[in-house]
Formats: structure tokens, C-alpha cells, sequence
């Protein structure tokens, strides 16, 4: 009979069973058993673990494992006051008011147990402790810590397949540290590095049932037979593995989709809302099925369509009623349907629907302002290569909603749609120009800010082209050399406000 060391855990299990004999790290245990005359194998017989438990037990010297290099016994009495409850309010430091907080939370005895557990191993063996976020693209949010993490761990408690007391790991990164955790509790078969994910989000429900997710894969199903928001084929079940390690789940379950569609230009879809998961997904996968049969499409176009569909379909309508107030109707088509559609079609309706946007301000009236999103505006001169002259870059927040109708018009594109996420602080919309001496300024680019992440969501030139866009050849959609030009040099001077604000690609 063979033991349980499953082929795609290898490692993680083989240096589990290798700390339980009293070797400090895998290469270790691998010399010692070339030495000894003993297997290097996958599959060992019940027989020869035996006969290497019973040789490591008369030759080995029992070592105690020695605690990790972060390990401080002040922070190790601090977990056990915070479970005990006796950190008073005076004493509330950033990481005591975060352990105060995830005890609190728990009223399950076991799992408070468990939590407690966790931390204490993890403050002893690893470096995750100290508030250090966990998700290079979401830092600011509540929740990318490993505390919060090792919180969401210890909810699953109970499908825990090993002691936590037992693990060890010889890696440095506290990124590997977790994921070595996480898998070392709740896998026994390989899972995408990118599912990790699930555990930093916080105590949210989709955050609960992607965590689901995890543990289905890690004990060896399949991702389609999940309880998934979408409907998965084999070949992007396939795929699925395969996305980018650093991205959220459901972008990587949305990549998969798409390219398992035939789909060759995922970026554009994932830099839509279409990243995220949405209601009716069923739909939304006869509109991601139509990007990927139209390969000439310009992707830059991928954007504007689906706002529009999404415009038409989803969002209630407002009108004026009698008393002056705004009365809400249903969505414009909410029976719309991608069956049939022709491309061309398509493209004129949603560029008829930009104007439209660009005509009523998304129904908020001309003269409607909001405060200001607390960033601060940009200037930055410079000579400039290509006109031989020194220039003047801007980035100014437009604050009304004739600022955004001014900006849409001149642009041709509908920023005048963000009016009601600006007005309510969620979203801040901004116009980069260019000022030549003794000239009017030139708009060259738009930018949407989400105001609470503090990440750039999107940023447009004319006619909705990307900084890198190659010239349109569609009607209307071309522009001359020297806008092309500065349009190219824009996230350079982008780049540079972002960087003094701490701002973040979405």
C-alpha cells in the first residue's frame, strides 16, 4: 500500500513529513536519506516509511524548531492579551486594535480557538504579522492584510486536513509564506497561485464563496462542478489555472471565459466592468461570445459597447416629473439581446448614444456642481521635442456637470456619464491639457478616478483612443500628427501625478 502523498502537493507534503521526522528543511531530509541508502520517491510503501521513522527516531538528535526571524516575544504576549481580552482602549496600537477587532468578531468558541492558533503559529514561524498587505493591486483595501487573512483561514476550521502547529516552511516571502499555509490546511492538490485572493478580501460573501472555491479545487474537483456566478466550458476550466497570478479571482475566472471563447483581446474586456462578476451573467456571456467572433474589432471600442449595453439594459431611466423632481422609469431596452446584431450597427447606436449622453448630461442639470475629491491638480513644464517650444502639461478636476459636458463634447466621448458618481464622491473625473506659449489650452486626455481605492478606472483621448492606439480609420475616428503625438507622451505626465498622489492602476 502507498502512502497519501498526492503528486501535485509533492513538496508542500514531502516537507511536512520530513519536519515530523525532525529535519529542519526538505533538502535536509533528501541528504540524509541519500546517505542512509534510502528511496528518493513520489510513492513510498507503508514498509519504508516505517523503516524511516524508526532510523530517524535512533539517529536523529530531536531538534526544537527554532522560531522564525520576525518572531519577537512582545508581539506573541500581545496576541495572547488580545485573546484573552485584556488590551485596554489607552493601549490601542495600529496591530493591537486589528487583533483586538478579529477576536472580537468570533463568537464561535472553536474558531476563536482556532484563530488563536493560527496567530500564535504564524507570529512564531512566519513573517505575516505587522499589517503587511497581501494583494499587490488592492493595498488600500480593508481586509489585504494577513491578519484579516489568518481571520477568514479560521472560519474554516473544521476542514482543516493538518495541525497547524505543524507547519514549517523555509520561504522568506510572506506572499509564499501564506500561500504555503493556505494549502498546507485546506488542499491536497495544486491550486492557482491567484486563489489566494479569496482569503484577503475581508468578511464579505463573495469573499466566503470564493474561499469555497478554493477548497473545492484543493481537494482535487474540478472548478466547472463549483457553485460559479458563470457557466464554464472544459477548455476554459482548462485555461482557468493559467491566469496571472496577482489578479483577483474573478478576473481570472473572467480571462478564462473569454479566451476559452477564442478571445484574443482579454485586456480590453478586463479593463471593463466586465472584470468584475455582474447580475445576469448569462447575458453578459452572449456579449463577451460576440467581442470574441469580431477579430477586427478595434478593442478600444470594447469599452464604449459595453457601457452602452449596460446603459440600455440595466440602468433605470430619469425624467422630469411635474413637480420638477426626477422620476425613475425602467431601463431604456431592458429586453435588449445580442442575437442578430451587426457590428457596424452596433457601433453607430453606441456613438449616437454618446452624443446623446453629451447632449443631457446623464439628466443632471447643466449648472450641478460637487466638492472637490481632496487630490491635488498637476503642472509640469518641460522643452518639448516636437514643437521645439516650452510647454505646459495640466491635470485639472472638472468639478460640474457643464465641465464634464464641455469635456465629452470636445473629446467626443462620454464622460458626461460619470455626472451622478461625481456628484455622489465616488468618482472624480479629470482633463489633462497642454498649453503652448500664448495659446489656448488643448485637451489631450480624460481621466476617471475611483476616489475611495484611489486607482485610475480608466483614461481616454479622443474619440475613447488609448494613449497607444493606432491611427482609426473608422468614420470620424482619426486625428491629426500632433495630437497623436502628445496623445502618446500622456502617460508619462500621467504617470508622474500618480506618483505624487499614490495613486494606482485599477
Amino acid at each position: 500500500m502507498t502512502t497519501a502523498l498526492a503528486r501535485p502537493a509533492f513538496d508542500d507534503a514531502l516537507r511536512h513529513y520530513a519536519a515530523t521526522l525532525g529535519f529542519p528543511s526538505l533538502s535536509s531530509y533528501i541528504i540524509w536519506c541519500r546517505k542512509n541508502g534510502l528511496a528518493i520517491q513520489r510513492d513510498k510503501t507503508e514498509n519504508q516509511l516505517a523503516i524511516e521513522r524508526q532510523l530517524a527516531a535512533d539517529t536523529l538528535r530531536p531538534i526544537a524548531p527554532h522560531p522564525g526571524r520576525s518572531h519577537t516575544p512582545g508581539r506573541a504576549r500581545l496576541i495572547d492579551r488580545a485573546f484573552r481580552g485584556e488590551i485596554p482602549p489607552d493601549e490601542m496600537y495600529p496591530l493591537s486594535r486589528k487583533l483586538v477587532a478579529l477576536f472580537a468578531a468570533v463568537e464561535d468558541p472553536q474558531r476563536r480557538q482556532a484563530l488563536y492558533r493560527l496567530l500564535k503559529h504564524a507570529e512564531r514561524r512566519a513573517d505575516l504579522l505587522g499589517l503587511k498587505t497581501g494583494f499587490l493591486n488592492r493595498t488600500r483595501e480593508e481586509g489585504n492584510n494577513y491578519e484579516d487573512a489568518l481571520g477568514q483561514l479560521a472560519r474554516h476550521y473544521g476542514d482543516w486536513l493538518r495541525p497547524v502547529e505543524e507547519w514549517r516552511t523555509d520561504l522568506l516571502s510572506p506572499r509564499a509564506q501564506f500561500r504555503s499555509l493556505t494549502r498546507y490546511l485546506l488542499a491536497r492538490y495544486e491550486v492557482p497561485p491567484f486563489m489566494d485572493t479569496a482569503f484577503l478580501q475581508g468578511d464579505l460573501p463573495t469573499a466566503h464563496r470564493e474561499q469555497e472555491w478554493f477548497k473545492h479545487i484543493g481537494i482535487g474537483q474540478n472548478i466547472r462542478k463549483a457553485d460559479l456566478p458563470l457557466r464554464l466550458t472544459k477548455r476554459m476550466a482548462h485555461l482557468f489555472p493559467n491566469a496571472n497570478r496577482h489578479w483577483p479571482i474573478s478576473r481570472a475566472l473572467r480571462w478564462a471565459q473569454f479566451a476559452g471563447m477564442g478571445g484574443g483581446t482579454s485586456w480590453a474586456v478586463l479593463s471593463t466592468r466586465l472584470k468584475d462578476y455582474q447580475r445576469d451573467e448569462s447575458f453578459w456571456e452572449t456579449v463577451m461570445l460576440f467581442f470574441a467572433n469580431q477579430p477586427m474589432l478595434e478593442p478600444t471600442y470594447i469599452g464604449p459597447i459595453v457601457d452602452y449595453i449596460y446603459y440600455q439594459k440595466f440602468v433605470p431611466q430619469q425624467s422630469p416629473g411635474p413637480n420638477g423632481q426626477f422620476i425613475e422609469g425602467p431601463p431604456a431596452q431592458p429586453n435588449f439581446s445580442m442575437k442578430g446584431r451587426s457590428i457596424i450597427k452596433l457601433l453607430r447606436l453606441v456613438d449616437e448614444w454618446h452624443g446623446d449622453l453629451n447632449a443631457d448630461d446623464y439628466a443632471l442639470g447643466e449648472e450641478d456642481a460637487w466638492e472637490a475629491s481632496g487630490f491635488r491638480e498637476f503642472e509640469w513644464e518641460e522643452e518639448d521635442a516636437f514643437s521645439g517650444e516650452r510647454v505646459q502639461w495640466s491635470i485639472r478636476e472638472l468639478h460640474t456637470a457643464l465641465d464634464l459636458l464641455a469635456e465629452g463634447r470636445v473629446m467626443h466621448h462620454c464622460a458626461a456619464s460619470y455626472a451622478r458618481r461625481c456628484s455622489e464622491g465616488e468618482r472624480s473625473v479629470w482633463s489633462m491639457q497642454l498649453t503652448y506659449p500664448a495659446k489656448l489650452p488643448q485637451r489631450i486626455l480624460t481621466i476617471a478616478l475611483d476616489n475611495h481605492k484611489k486607482t485610475v478606472v480608466d483614461y481616454r483621448g479622443k474619440y475613447n483612443m488609448h494613449p497607444h492606439d493606432n491611427k482609426r480609420t473608422a468614420k470620424k475616428h482619426w486625428q491629426d500628427r500632433p495630437y497623436l503625438y502628445y496623445l502618446r507622451q500622456s502617460p508619462r505626465i500621467l504617470r508622474l501625478w500618480m506618483e505624487r498622489e499614490d495613486l494606482r492602476h485599477d
